[in-house]
């Protein structure tokens, strides 16, 4: 019999361990009722104060999370019940009115920390990005103000300088009048001033002369359509004109990437466990939004190393094998090039050199010269199936060195996206649905 009763308690016990998710906190409070406030007021303010007394017990020190007037309402809204056991209201002595109050506050306590741990994060991340930001903003001010001189500006300043030393330092029989000075002064401010504008004024231009180059410039896509390369065995088109140059190597993007993809990992695993454990709807949205807000610009961080194009500072240059027939109407011809990637092995490709942007003497003299490309492996970063970053051939960048010209020729290649971009995916399905 004692064996029996042992172990309903134990099982009792254990029921209430595993079961006892929302906690009922019982407290009470009184407050006097001045004269110029009202007892719908008083009682008011009573409840809020018995229910932030309430939070407290449940060793959440709402202080710490510094919530505003909204924030704090949405929360008790969501994760605290309040019910209001017992209220009357008595006469103390000296006839001061008075209310009292009983309360039971039920809340389940770890979900209720879950949601403003995320939601303290997320404020936090939010204004570092706003920081971040602002800074860019001030080195941005920074350098229209106090632009970098440039070779006109310095060619300028030199032919204006000496005379400006003579009339101010040369040394002379006459002391000049202070009139004089002045005038010096002034003419050499004007004279700097004039210069530098006439400098911002030929950049701006050439900005300008730049942006109408590219948009005239039709793309080579459609030109090959309308007729097709003979003997291509590679499907490379010509994706941009300028190359961007990357900061980072492939490998300097292996290994951010990977770091990154890391971080990004622990913070799902994290949203994950807490929307799992997540009962309402109301609550998921929540979640999802603070996930939303902190780690969408990893991720978008992440997704530039699969977009983006970083070059092997140690792999050695495609060589051209030969060239195809000057396509004079389309505005291309074939190059065919020999490189070594994955295992050392070599590849041989044939890509689509596009000239659309020139007349056909100077495609003649690049075509004269093969000797003269110049052409580099484009990488970027994707991820493999065992779940670790790779490098993946995406492009190539063409350099003449004769005429200077560049452009980027893409490789059609499908970039295995990271596995967290997808689970990052659900978050936002839950907002947008």
């Amino acid at each position: 019999m004692k064996k029996i009763v042992s172990l309903a308690v134990m099982f009792l016990f254990v029921s209430s361990i595993c079961f006892a998710q929302v906690k009922v906190y019982k407290i009470e409070g009184a407050e006097d009722i001045p004269s110029n406030k009202s007892q719908d007021e008083i009682v008011s303010v009573l409840i809020d104060k018995l229910t932030k007394e309430a939070i407290e017990k449940s060793d959440i020190k709402l202080r710490k999370y510094k919530l505003s007037k909204n924030e704090y309402n949405d929360f008790v809204k969501n994760f605290v019940k309040v019910e209001i056991k017992n209220k009357k209201v008595f006469m103390k002595k000296g006839n001061q009115p008075c209310t009292s109050i009983k309360l039971n506050v039920q809340m389940d306590p770890d979900e209720a920390k879950n949601y403003l741990d995320n939601l303290k994060a997320a404020k936090e991340a939010k204004k570092e990005n706003a920081d971040n930001k602002v800074q860019q903003e001030v080195q941005i001010i920074e350098k229209v103000e106090n632009p970098e001189p440039t070779e006109n500006v310095e060619k300028a300043e030199k032919n204006i300088t000496p005379t400006v030393s003579e009339i101010l330092d040369t040394p002379s029989v006459e002391t000049k009048p202070a009139e004089d000075k002045k005038a010096d002064k002034k003419a050499k401010k004007e004279a700097e001033k004039k210069a530098k504008k006439e400098a911002k004024k030929e950049k701006k231009s050439k900005g300008k002369n730049s942006a109408d180059s590219k948009q005239e410039t039709p793309t080579v896509e459609a030109k090959i359509k309308t007729e097709k390369p003979d003997n291509v065995t590679s499907s490379a088109v010509v994706s941009e004109v300028n190359v961007i140059k990357n900061k980072m190597s492939i490998d300097q993007a292996l290994d951010e990437s990977y770091k990154v993809k890391q971080e990004v990992k622990g913070l799902l695993d994290n949203f994950d466990k807490t929307l799992e454990e997540s009962k309402s709807s109301d609550t998921k949205t929540k979640i999802s939004e603070t996930a939303v807000s902190i780690i969408k610009p990893k991720i978008e961080y992440l997704k530039s190393f699969q977009t983006g194009r970083f070059v092997d500072e140690n792999a050695d240059k495609a060589k051209v094998l030969s060239l195809g027939p000057i396509k004079e109407d389309a505005k291309y011809f074939i190059i065919k090039i020999i490189y070594l990637y994955e295992k050392e092995q070599p590849v041989m490709s044939n890509i689509i050199y596009d000239f659309s942007d020139i007349d056909i003497e100077q495609a003649t003299m690049l075509y004269d010269t093969p000797n003269d490309f110049v052409i580099d492996p484009l990488f970027s970063v994707e991820e493999s199936d065992n779940g670790k970053v790779q490098r993946v051939l995406t492009a190539f960048n063409v350099k003449h060195t004769g005429l200077m010209r560049e452009q980027t020729v893409k490789v059609s290649t499908k970039v295995k996206p990271f596995s967290e971009i997808i689970r990052f995916e659900v978050y936002e399905n839950i907002l947008n649905n």
